[in-house]
């Protein structure tokens, strides 16, 4: 590779994380080979866009349960308490429509649909129960305030004909636990959503996805059974 970028790569003060799954077919069955480099699990990094893949696969695994299809319409009560939301959001939309808007054009509102009908402290639960007990997906896109990520809107799921088929209420959820491996002061300044304040901002209850997990799930979703095994 170029020698500048290389340099970045072997910067240790960048904290760069590889992940790479080298995809061969031999006689039709594929074959996933995993590389690596300076993969730190119990590194934070900021995992930005890539809790969408995972909200997105954890509702529709629920709504598989549910006995429904991405037709099926997920609606909220009221708005977030905090994060992305523009007053013409629509109140609910045909779960398709929601997963093409982050998956394609990586849009922020609606994750944060997702996030409150999943609930914060279930996707926390699901994933551990998938072997990511230190994945934390405590926050909506475009909120730091800890206290308003734990306050759900009541949420309801309809089917293409416009029938109830589940209801939540609005509650709060339990604290959300820290980072579990220390510390987490990032940045010399940071943004509150109306002044820029000096020094580190704490990231301990900030979403956090090990890149490996996030790696895998895309595995799983591409390849499924074949992904087990890898990291």
């Amino acid at each position: 590779m170029p020698p500048a970028l290389a340099a970045c790569i072997d910067d240790p003060a960048r904290e760069v994380q590889l992940l790479l799954t080298e995809v061969r077919r031999d006689r039709g069955r594929v074959v996933l080979v995993d590389h690596a480099l300076g993969l730190a699990p119990e590194r934070w990094f900021a995992a930005a866009s890539l809790v969408k893949l995972v909200v997105v696969l954890l509702a529709a695994e629920r709504l598989t349960a549910l006995g429904l299809d991405e037709r099926a319409r997920i609606a909220l009560d009221a708005a977030p308490a905090s994060g992305a939301w523009s007053a013409d959001e629509p109140a609910d939309e045909p779960f398709a429509r929601t997963a093409r808007r982050l998956l394609v054009a990586s849009e922020n509102a609606p994750y944060n649909r997702l996030y409150d009908w999943l609930g914060p402290d279930a996707i926390g639960a699901r994933l551990a129960s998938l072997g990511w007990a230190d994945a934390r997906l405590n926050a909506r896109l475009g909120s730091t305030d800890v206290e308003a990520n734990r306050r759900l809107a009541g949420s309801r799921v309809l089917d293409p004909q416009g029938r109830l088929r589940a209801r939540a209420p609005a509650r709060v959820v339990a604290m959300p636990p820290p980072f579990p491996h220390g510390a987490v002061l990032r940045g010399r300044g940071w943004h509150d959503g109306e002044r820029v304040i000096d020094g580190p901002h704490d990231f301990s209850r900030a979403n956090f996805l090990p890149l490996a997990c996030v790696h895998r799930l895309l595995l799983a979703l591409l390849y499924g059974e074949q992904a087990d095994g890898l990291p």
